[in-house]
């Protein structure tokens, strides 16, 4: 399993790769790892690339993910989070994390083509 990011400051995106399976302590671990990153700015977009997942998230994870994010939404600010998912099982517990994260000022939406992803980052 990685987890990993990266920030494209110019564009203000923050870049994360999923790469097999993972933990509900890695996940937060990775994104306390963007908010404590030097480069990392209130306000940034999030685009999760999901597409070499391994297990998908479970209902625990996507449900601490939603809580965990909420406890850090002063340092996310308001800002949108594309998520990309091709796995089916994936793509569905996504939208469930989409539709848990409703009442956040975070606006979170699930993709299944990362170029598409980014244009709504973008727009």
């Amino acid at each position: 399993m990685t987890l990993t990011h990266r920030i494209d400051a110019e564009s203000g995106i923050v870049y994360v790769d999923v790469v097999g399976s993972f933990t509900m302590k890695e996940i937060k671990a990775l994104i306390d790892g963007v908010v404590k990153d030097p480069d990392f700015r209130r306000g940034y977009h999030i685009l999760s690339d999901h597409r070499r997942i391994g297990d998908p998230a479970t209902a625990g994870q996507v449900r601490g993910t939603v809580e965990h994010i909420a406890a850090l939404i002063d340092a996310l600010g308001e800002s949108k989070w594309a998520i990309v998912a091709s796995k089916e099982a994936s793509y569905g517990m996504m939208r469930m994390m989409e539709m848990l994260a409703e009442d956040l000022p975070i606006q979170i939406s699930v993709f299944r083509d990362l170029e598409d992803a980014r244009d709504w980052l973008l727009r």
